[in-house]
């Protein structure tokens, strides 16, 4: 008889052919043990096991056809799509143009030769094209019932178009967010916004937001069900009848129970104002049927006005309803599948079904004669939801109406006037959402939260009391709590990291130091630490030091853009400016749209004479960034050492149009025009000394420049101001000393 391991079970399970134990599975209670041993669990399903993976909706089909034909039909399992031209809902004629108004450029929406774009185009005084900038998409995102947005891919890293097409009006306009702040195509997608519009993708770097290819299409099975693989090859192997007990080889939700329930759906329908993963948690290792307070901590804003309804709020909403408060100790707790069928969409169907649902818990003898009749007489205009689930604007995404999930007996009318909001303002005050069986509450994760925003304030605020409470009594009454504790008394190395950074911001890089250092003791492979302790050391001039910590954190995390941007830049200023070179040029194979690093790439080039090379590099940052001033100087440097001075003056005063002090542009601008135009050369010069009063060069020049035109005594100012600035300064000087031997 062959025995099952404890160390190597689920190893076994996925070659073993035997079919007596394999159909045995779903009532063994002694392979559970050894699972459950094994992880040092308790929990009853086999495939939260970390080793057991995922196989893709597609593996379930076979076995599940009639739920996975009702299933395609869902919003969620078209929530995130190759962009074609099957699943497109929205109108690419390109007649529709979005203008944003604070900066001048418009986007037009445009299909050409079967493929699909985002065009963003400028206009220039005399309505001539200033700027044109073309953007394919390659993914939609979204269901399409209330919206549908666009992601350009490139690279593994996915970005937000900055238009969205909005079902209720058939028509385009900004993505959430983007008219308060329009980012344009530099918004990339992040893992928790990946997660919740699709199964989960491959991370290729442990922090970025770059996956590998191909994606995933839409929320299916596992989401719900979790990783299928073990059930799988359980059914497989099995030649008899399928078993009618629990199958603990899959989580059925049914089976769990309703807090465990909610879980599920609240891993995409409970977004917070910030969201913290606890310690030791990715973003994609979450598995249905844990408990998601133990792998995240969900803060919302305190005292947000009742009639102020979120797009993914569902829950918080819903737990605030007498209906799931008064059900929650029956034998019928209330869940989201109480009302909704997850196999099937709930679009478009009749009032009676959603009435009946009520039904199914208000008795029709508990309900008033008049409210019967006024509601449910006639159901195919007047319905439950109307007057207790209030149809809202959500304050994080324009253009939509939602139902609020907060039932109620009575509704006030919505606020029609709510500013939208996407991130609370620097006052807010966090609190952890309190989720159906309670929460955990952790001062250390409540300061990160605030340090997410931002808020720094509030983050060191929180931190100390954290750092308060782990204080032993006879230390605490010696002296109040330090940031200089938190090594000792903070558990989360996060937490210290984020003691180390307020300590530096405050100018105590020394003590900041030390944290970073017995930090990296015991998580030396912590890239964040890492970084600070990089930074922290340049700072204190200890540039081979710095640059030895950039470089192993990108031996950790090769494909994390920041890393490399962090090496590339101890390397340019510690290093050699080949290796600056090629660290830049890393950056842009893998983060091909980064105009930091394209004009700073840009400026090496400069510096080895490779004027060409910068020029293309800088006109590439201002294709991207055509609003950017550095770029269009850079670009003006570039022709200048070309010997193309004419195309040089535009770019300088194109930069000067985009900052009106922008010294450096005056400069060049000036210098090129100090033989041509004189009159004009001094008013730059002057210029950049009024936006920089100290800029030496500026005021030499100037000196020069006046002694040309004939003004002796003006000139001597401009030199005895040089001195002032440079007091050694041959030049001014020697010059000095000319023009007061000539006054005599």
């Amino acid at each position: 008889m062959i025995t099952l391991s404890i160390s190597h079970s689920l190893r076994f399970l996925s070659c073993l052919a035997s079919v007596v134990l394999l159909s045995q599975l779903a009532i063994t209670p002694q392979l559970f043990g050894q699972l459950a041993e094994k992880n040092n669990r308790t929990n009853f399903w086999l495939n939260q096991d970390s080793t057991v993976k995922y196989v893709g909706s597609g593996a379930c089909e076979p076995c599940h056809q009639e739920i996975s034909k009702k299933f395609s039909r869902h919003g969620m399992a078209r929530t995130f799509k190759p962009m074609s031209e099957q699943n497109e809902i929205a109108d690419w004629g390109g007649t529709q143009i979005v203008k944003d108004h604070a900066t001048g450029y418009h986007y037009q929406p445009i299909r050409k030769n079967g493929r699909y774009f985002i065009k963003e185009f400028r206009l220039g005084e005399k309505l001539t094209l200033d700027h044109e900038l073309w953007r394919e998409i390659h993914y939609t995102i979204g269901s399409g019932t209330h919206d549908r947005g666009y992601l350009h891919e490139d690279e593994g890293y996915l970005y937000m178009m900055p238009l969205e097409w909005y079902r209720k009006s058939n028509s385009w306009n900004f993505a959430p967010a983007f008219e308060i702040e329009n980012r344009r195509f530099s918004r990339t997608i992040t893992p928790r916004c990946i997660g919740c519009h699709s199964d989960y993708p491959q991370p290729i770097s442990l922090f970025g937001g770059r996956f590998q290819l191909p994606l995933p299409e839409g929320i299916s099975c596992e989401r719900c069900h979790g990783p299928g693989e073990l059930h799988i090859q359980t059914r497989q192997a099995s030649q008899e009848p399928k078993d009618t007990l629990i199958d603990p080889t899959i989580v059925n939700p049914i089976h769990l129970s309703t807090a465990r329930q909610l879980d599920i759906c609240a891993q995409c329908h409970m977004q917070g104002d910030v969201e913290i993963l606890h310690r030791g948690r990715r973003e994609f290792d979450f598995r249905p049927g844990e408990r998601l307070a133990d792998h995240r901590e969900v803060f919302v804003a305190g005292k947000d006005p009742d009639n102020q309804v979120g797009f993914v709020r569902h829950l918080e909403r819903l737990t605030r309803s007498n209906c799931f408060i008064g059900s929650s100790q029956s034998k019928k707790a209330m869940s989201c599948t109480t009302c909704h069928d997850p196999h099937s969409s709930s679009t478009n169907l009749p009032h009676a079904y959603w009435n009946q649902k009520c039904l199914n818990c208000h008795h029709m003898e508990e309900l008033s004669l008049a409210h019967t009749q006024r509601q449910l007489d006639t159901p195919e205009t007047e319905n439950c939801v109307r007057c207790h689930m209030q149809i809202s604007e959500p304050v994080d995404l324009r253009h939509v109406t939602i139902h609020d999930h907060w039932i109620r007996r009575w509704v006030e009318e919505p606020n029609r006037n709510v500013t939208p909001r996407y991130a609370p303002g620097p006052n807010v005050k966090l609190v952890p959402f309190t989720w159906p069986d309670g929460t955990n509450e952790s001062l250390e994760i409540q300061a990160l939260a605030y340090a997410e925003l931002k808020i720094m304030d509030r983050a060191q605020e929180v931190l100390l009391k954290a750092i308060a409470i782990k204080t032993p009594r006879p230390l605490l009454q010696q002296k109040k709590s330090s940031l200089h504790q938190a090594i000792q008394y903070l558990s989360d190395p996060r937490s210290q990291l984020l003691a180390a950074r307020l300590l530096w911001s405050t100018g105590k890089s020394s003590a900041a130091l030390e944290i970073v250092n017995k930090i990296l003791i015991t998580t030396p492979l912590d890239t964040q630490a890492l970084i600070l302790r990089t930074a922290l050391l340049a700072d204190k001039g200890a540039g081979n030091q710095a640059l030895k910590d950039a470089r192993q954190a990108v031996s950790i995390d090769p494909s994390d853009p920041i890393l490399l941007m962090t090496l590339a830049r101890v390397e340019a200023t510690h290093g050699s400016q080949k290796a600056a070179l090629e660290s830049y040029s890393q950056v842009l194979k893998r983060f091909s749209y980064s105009t930091i690093a394209m004009t700073r790439l840009g400026e090496i080039l400069l510096g080895r004479g490779e004027n060409e090379g910068a020029r293309r590099l800088y006109q590439q940052a201002v294709n991207e960034m055509p609003l950017d001033p550095r770029a269009h100087f850079g670009v003006g440097v570039a022709l200048n050492r070309l010997k193309a001075t004419s195309a040089a003056e535009n770019s300088y005063r194109k930069a000067i149009a985009l900052d009106s002090n922008f010294s450096e542009a005056y400069f060049n601008l000036a210098n090129l025009l100090a033989l041509r135009e004189p009159a004009e050369a001094e008013s730059a010069y002057r210029a950049a000394l009024l936006a920089r009063p100290n800029y030496v060069e500026a005021q030499g020049n100037l000196a020069f420049l006046l002694l040309q035109q004939g003004h002796k005594e003006k000139a001597i100012q401009a030199f005895e101001r040089v001195l002032e600035l440079r007091p050694q300064d041959k030049i001014a000087l020697d010059m000095l000393q000319r023009l007061n031997q000539a006054r005599k």
